[in-house]
């Protein structure tokens, strides 16, 4: 089977994103900032969106990131 990578203007049914993990990312203070650049950035794409995360807690928490930010989730 052969995978290949399809450009970036090319048609597809969403994007795919892994949310940042404290640890990952910075201390707790800047996560605030990350996390409001990551919901910009999802609203800048004006489509479905995928959001990759660890485990149940962490989804919880990016539903009332997302949530905080306007957005509905599934």
């Amino acid at each position: 089977m052969t995978y290949r990578m399809p450009a970036e203007w090319e048609a597809h049914d969403a994007t795919w994103l892994s949310w940042p993990n404290t640890g990952e990312v910075c201390l707790n203070e800047c996560m605030d900032d990350v996390e409001k650049v990551y919901a910009h950035m999802i609203a800048a794409l004006r489509e479905q969106v995928n959001i990759l995360v660890d485990d149940e807690n962490e989804a919880l928490h990016v539903t009332s990131v997302l949530h905080k930010y306007g957005f509905t989730t599934d």
